[in-house]
């Protein structure tokens, strides 16, 4: 705060060579619909159900999931992991653009939360100013290169949808995301329950964590200890943040 493929026809897609971990590939992004049109998306960020309680820079006029082909290709896997027994991923965010990293260093460095409703529910009981030496937001985001996601677990065929922000209680008690598998807090909870191995979760919640991480550790991703919902694709990191607002049409069409 990560199989051989079908080709997809060439809508909306950038082709760069970066460097990443010393390694020379080709940054392109896809929309996940495109390629998943299966996986749920509930894209937080699109709107004001977030802890910034407004839509957030790069996310208005849609909020479309959009990644690197290699992690558009891995989620796949962990569907295919999902799906025959009964579940679906959901989306709550994957690419960032910088701009939306932005926004959210300078929400955090505010000093008048004392009324503000999105940050009760998403931040009980922690300073906005402590977000960064706590993990949870961070001045540079793997989203913005496109490897890194943030996901949760659905039954299948559930109608899934993102409420707005109850007048009472916390993401620890109260859903922001209606449908979801309980994972003992909402996506986005700035708290140590959200943590991998928070203690005080049912059985329930932590076998639906498990579920979760299983099938992206199966698919290649890697977990983030503070947020159960955050996983990463070393293969599907473009080795550079990006910009470009999350939108399926704004999608570069050539190098950038």
């Amino acid at each position: 705060m990560l199989s051989p493929f079908p080709v997809i026809a060439p809508i909306g897609l950038v082709l760069l060579t970066v460097s990443a971990a010393g390694t020379a590939h080709a940054a392109e992004f896809v929309a996940l619909r495109d390629v998943a049109p299966g996986i749920v998306q509930a894209m937080h960020y699109a709107t004001a159900t977030n802890f910034t309680g407004a839509v957030v820079p790069g996310y208005a006029g849609g909020g479309e999931c959009i990644v690197t082909r290699p992690t558009a290709e891995a989620l796949v896997t962990a569907q295919a992991e999902l799906a025959p027994q009964g579940y679906t991923l959901v989306m709550f965010d994957c690419y960032r653009p910088v701009q939306a990293v932005a926004a959210f260093a300078t929400w955090a460095e505010r000093r008048d939360f004392e009324s503000d409703r999105a940050k009760a529910f998403f931040a009980p009981a922690i300073d906005a100013d402590t977000l960064f030496a706590s993990g949870y937001i961070a001045h540079k985001s793997g989203h913005s290169r496109g490897g890194t996601v943030d996901v949760g677990l659905a039954n299948a065929d559930t109608p899934i949808a993102i409420e707005p922000l109850p007048e009472a209680g916390t993401c620890l008690d109260t859903p922001a995301t209606t449908g979801v598998l309980d994972m003992g807090t909402s996506f986005d909870c700035f708290s140590p329950r959200s943590w991998v191995r928070a203690s005080g979760l049912s059985a329930a919640q932590r076998q639906n964590r498990k579920l979760l991480s299983d099938a992206m550790l199966a698919a290649g991703f890697q977990p983030y200890r503070k947020e159960w919902w955050h996983f990463s694709l070393p293969e599907g990191d473009a080795g550079r943040p990006f910009d470009f607002p999350a939108r399926r049409t704004s999608i570069p069409a050539s190098g950038m």
